[in-house]
C-alpha cells in the first residue's frame, strides 16, 4: 500500500503516513501529550518526544536505514529470537522482525492518546529467516501524562509449540553516560555475556566500561536517571531486563556506531530472555510490553 492509499485509509490529523529519502514508510503520532515516530521497516520507533522535553530515545548519526539492515537505536524489536540463533548462526541476529515490511492494521484516537497498531504474519516473512508460525501485533500509542506505549501480541497459529524470546531493545539517549544511574535492579541475579557468569550488585548501576547484562527473576520497574532527566520503564509480560552500553573498542569496531557515541546511550531493553524464553503452545498468545514515562 502506497503513502496516499495509507493516508487516505487510515491517516487523521494525529497520524500520518510519509515515504522518507531512504525509501522507508514513516508513520508519525503527534497530539496534546507529545509526539512519535515510527517505521514499517521493522515496526522501529525511533523517536518519542513528550512535550516540554527532548527526544527520549537515541540513534546513530551512522545508523544504516537499507532494506534488510536493523536501525541503530531507537526500539528494535528483537523477535522471535534474542542474540544469535542456538542452532543457525547465519539467521539475522536479534530475529528477523526487526528486518520486515510490517502492515498497517488500525490507528486509533481517544481522548486518552493515539496510536497506530501494525500486524506482520508468518507468510510475509521471507523463507530464508525460517520464521516461526506465530502471528505478530505491535501496538505504539502517545497517551496522556507523556507515555509511550508499547504492546507486542504474538500468536501460535501452528500446530507445534514454539520457543520464543525477545526484546524491545530501546536505545535512551543521555547527556553523559558518566552521569547515568539505573534504579530498580538492586540485588537481582545477572548473567554478565561478556564472560559468562552470574553475579549481583547493590546499589544502582552506574557504566564505566562496557556492559552486557540480562537479568534474571525480575518484574521491578526500572528507572533512568541522567542529570536533569528522570526516566520510568514500565514492564509487562518480561521477567527479565538487558542493560547494555559498548563503551570505547567495541564502538569502534561497530561500522554503524559512532566512536564517541557511546557516551551518549544506554540501552534498557525489556525481555523475554535465557530462563525467561516463553514456549507458546499451539493458539497460545503472549504479550510483552513496555511504558516510557520521561518527568
Amino acid at each position: 500500500m502506497n503513502v496516499r492509499e495509507l493516508n487516505r485509509r487510515f491517516g487523521s490529523k494525529r497520524v500520518k503516513f510519509s515515504r522518507g529519502k531512504e525509501g522507508f514508510i514513516w508513520i508519525d503520532i503527534q497530539n496534546e501529550f507529545g509526539s512519535a515516530r515510527l517505521t514499517l521497516h521493522g515496526a522501529h520507533v525511533t523517536s518519542f518526544i513528550p512535550n516540554g522535553s527532548d527526544d527520549v530515545l537515541w540513534v546513530s548519526e551512522k545508523s544504516m536505514f537499507a532494506p534488510e539492515k536493523a536501525i541503530r537505536g531507537g526500539i528494535p524489536v528483537c523477535w522471535p529470537w534474542f542474540g544469535k540463533h542456538k542452532t543457525i548462526p547465519e539467521l539475522p541476529t536479534h530475529g528477523y522482525a526487526r528486518l520486515c515490511e510490517w502492515e498497517v492494521a488500525s490507528v486509533s484516537s481517544c481522548p486518552e492518546g493515539d496510536g497506530v497498531e501494525l500486524h506482520l504474519a508468518p507468510e510475509k516473512v521471507p523463507a530464508k529467516w525460517q520464521p516461526v508460525p506465530v502471528e505478530l501485533t505491535f501496538q505504539a500509542a502517545v497517551e496522556k501524562d507523556g507515555v509511550l506505549r508499547l504492546v507486542l501480541s504474538m500468536l501460535n497459529c501452528g500446530e507445534q509449540p514454539v520457543a520464543i524470546s525477545s526484546a524491545m531493545h530501546t536505545y535512551f539517549a543521555v547527556d553523559a553516560i558518566e552521569n547515568v544511574a539505573v534504579d530498580g535492579l538492586e540485588d537481582v541475579r545477572f548473567v554478565d555475556t561478556l564472560n559468562n557468569t552470574e553475579s549481583s550488585e547493590s546499589g544502582p548501576i552506574r557504566i564505566t566500561r562496557e556492559t552486557d547484562r540480562v537479568y534474571l527473576d525480575c518484574e521491578n520497574d526500572i528507572s533512568l536517571r541522567d542529570g536533569s532527566h528522570y526516566t520510568e520503564i514500565l514492564r509487562d509480560g518480561s521477567r527479565s531486563a538487558v542493560v547494555w552500553n559498548p563503551w570505547i573498542d567495541k564502538a569502534k569496531r561497530m561500522p554503524d556506531f559512532g566512536d564517541e557515541e557511546y557516551r551518549r546511550m544506554i540501552c534498557i531493553e525489556s525481555t523475554n530472555a535465557l530462563e525467561d524464553t516463553r514456549i507458546l503452545e499451539p493458539d497460545g498468545f503472549h504479550v510483552l510490553a513496555t511504558a516510557i514515562i520521561r518527568h
